[in-house]
């Protein structure tokens, strides 16, 4: 252990943050999702199926990414939370060393 570094408890998140946190990183997860899987359909265009049915099947599967993935996020974000602050209880949180 350094000198200049002092030992902080963690022994419990805020629930509801760590759910926005997790919600807001799936999101991006989500975006970049959709932006890859567009441009790999888009080198299939030939062979893929057109018409209106189509392309509103495509929007609506990345709309619904965008929306769904960020709500699994923030669900799985509140339970870790919960699990880590119950662990916390339990065991006495993490030990983390910061330097200042």
């Amino acid at each position: 252990m350094r000198d200049n570094a002092d030992r902080v408890r963690i022994s419990g998140i805020g629930v509801l943050q760590w759910g926005l946190i997790g919600a807001l990183s799936t999101f991006v997860v989500a975006v970049l999702l959709v932006i890859v899987v567009f441009a790999g359909a888009s080198r299939f265009l030939p062979t893929m199926p057109t018409g209106p049915m189509a392309a509103a099947q495509g929007v609506g599967m990345a709309i619904g990414l965008l929306v769904v993935y960020p709500i699994m996020g923030f669900i799985g974000g509140i339970i870790g939370a919960w699990i880590y602050n119950l662990a916390g209880l339990i065991m006495g949180g993490l030990e983390i060393e910061v330097s200042g």
